[in-house]
């Protein structure tokens, strides 16, 4: 992400394009407030479209994505606990502090 003054948009605007055509996101400011932010069309090639959401978010916040299907799936923890325990916890708790 790019922070680029009104001046230097106007008077380079060719190199800014060229950033944004690269995928970059530019956010234009005026007297130090930002204003504007301009953002390419569409991801780059090799961005999935079911991880199109995630890269425009990406261009938002500072965001690393991982490789796509690299993920590790969770599976059911080793105990378990009958129905209704959280809450026979939660009302032995609240019953001290009363």
């Amino acid at each position: 992400m790019h922070l680029v003054g009104v001046r230097d948009l106007k008077t380079r605007l060719s190199h800014w394009l060229r950033k944004v055509r690269e995928g970059e996101v530019v956010r234009v400011t005026d007297r130090g407030e930002v204003v504007a932010e301009i953002w390419p069309v569409r991801p780059p090639a090799e961005v999935p479209p079911e991880m199109e959401g995630l890269w425009r978010l990406s261009q938002r916040i500072p965001l690393r994505l991982g490789e796509p299907g690299r993920g590790r799936r969770l599976g059911t923890p080793p105990w378990s606990f009958p129905d209704g325990t959280a809450k026979a916890i939660l009302d032995a708790d609240r019953e001290d502090r009363i």
